[in-house]
């Protein structure tokens, strides 16, 4: 009867064992989930760092866009906020005489997909 009572008392080792096997799964589930998240949040951070990017090169342009300027393609690298970045833009006569459209690509340095972020339909005009 004493022996009866002390197996009741605490759980087997069996039952410890599954336990834990339970437990190590949910970490390395939760792990994984983790890891795209901060994926994603990356991603995220490097489109909205683009954007400004993208906009801040475009309005500054607009302000000095040089004299006799025409349709076209610029490339060039930029440095902003710790990071390269490759920037393509490509300029359109528009119907307005003496106006251009253009389109700003910008993409982290040496990543040749998609773009990080485009602009487009920025009207400049030479002064």
């Amino acid at each position: 009867m004493a022996w009866a009572r002390a197996q009741r008392r605490g759980f087997t080792l069996v039952e410890v064992l599954v336990a834990l096997a339970v437990f190590a799964l949910a970490m390395l589930t939760l792990q994984g989930r983790l890891g795209d998240r901060a994926m994603v949040q990356g991603q995220a951070e490097t489109r909205i760092l683009a954007t400004y990017l993208a906009s801040n090169t475009l309005e500054r342009w607009g302000l000095d866009f040089e004299e006799g300027a025409g349709p076209g393609r610029r490339q060039g690298e930029a440095l902003f906020a710790g990071r390269r970045w490759r920037l393509e833009a490509e300029t359109k006569p528009t119907d307005l005489p003496g106006l251009f459209s253009v389109e700003l690509r910008v993409w982290p340095a040496g990543d040749q997909g998609t773009p990080a972020a485009s602009l487009s339909s920025a009207w400049l005009a030479p002064p």
